[in-house]
């Protein structure tokens, strides 16, 4: 048993699976959670995802030994000062958002008793909400830590221990270095992909010929536009100059590749399509989010 008592700020998809996680491995003793509605909080102790539940967070997080936030990026702030006060000695403090620096820089400074960890598992679904919660969402999964040279090894040593009990793979990396990874491997194929959909939307075509023109490739390419609009404001606006950096790269790549169809130089087209080809296949079948 790692933990005595957890709480679960925010008990949705990701929140309510790391609930059953961590109590149906035998983690945690005991879960609380907390909810925006009164509705989330019911189904919550109805699926047995928590043992109590509270609507506000000072309330649920003062007797826990961890506390995980698992609300939207753009409110972890705000939460974490808060809490902060109220949190008990020793208790380890962790994050699920999924950029790293500017919530690192937020929550190293506050004053209290507790030991942060920040983290980011590379875990979802395109449903949302406590309802789809499920134990298993965390296997073989990829599961960010984010340690600077102020924190305590012996909270990362649990944290990284909590991370391999409920199935997933830890990995280490500073702050700037998960910030960067995430911009090239989620943040920029989520901007391309609403690019893809704005375009083609923006094209003024009718249901039917939507409906005959949109293959499976286009599906596939898309399909992370469906996510939470708001969500993902918040990652990229708190990942701005990673994002920028890359959308410039690929303006400029856009327009070699522009020019190259434009003249028709199939061999350099070709070579492009190629190489393209033979590194994704090298990559094998990845279905993390």
């Amino acid at each position: 048993m790692l933990v005595e008592r957890a709480c679960i700020v925010g008990v949705g998809l990701l929140g309510g699976s790391l609930a059953l996680a961590l109590r149906n491995k035998g983690l945690a003793r005991q879960c609380v959670g907390t909810a925006r509605t009164a509705t989330t909080l019911k189904k919550a102790l109805e699926m047995g995802v928590v043992d109590e539940a509270y609507p506000e967070a000072e309330r649920a997080v003062g007797d826990c030994d961890l506390v995980v936030m698992c609300t939207p990026i753009g409110a972890i702030a705000a939460l974490a000062s808060r809490i902060a006060p109220v949190l008990s000695k020793g208790a380890l403090l962790t994050d699920v958002g999924s950029t790293k620096r500017q919530v690192v820089e937020v929550i190293e400074p506050l004053e209290g008793r507790f030991r942060f960890v920040g983290g980011h598992p590379l875990a979802g679904s395109e449903k949302t909400g406590v309802a789809h919660a499920r134990e298993d969402l965390f296997e073989n999964r990829t599961y960010f830590l984010t340690p600077t040279e102020r924190s305590d090894l012996a909270a990362v040593g649990r944290m990284r221990d909590l991370v391999l009990g409920i199935g997933a793979r830890p990995v280490m990396l500073s702050p700037d270095q998960h910030d960067r990874l995430v911009a090239i491997t989620s943040h920029l194929p989520h901007v391309l992909a609403c690019l893809t959909v704005a375009l083609v939307r923006d094209e003024g075509l009718t249901p039917q010929q939507l409906e005959q023109g949109i293959g499976q490739g286009f599906l596939d390419v898309t399909r992370v536009a469906a996510g939470g609009a708001e969500m993902w404001t918040d990652i990229l606006l708190t990942n701005a100059d990673h994002v920028d950096s890359l959308l410039q790269r690929v303006a400029q790549a856009a327009e070699e590749v522009r020019l190259q169809v434009r003249k028709g130089a199939r061999e350099q087209v070709l070579r492009w399509l190629e190489e393209a080809a033979q590194f994704r296949r090298s990559l094998g079948n990845q279905d993390d989010d």
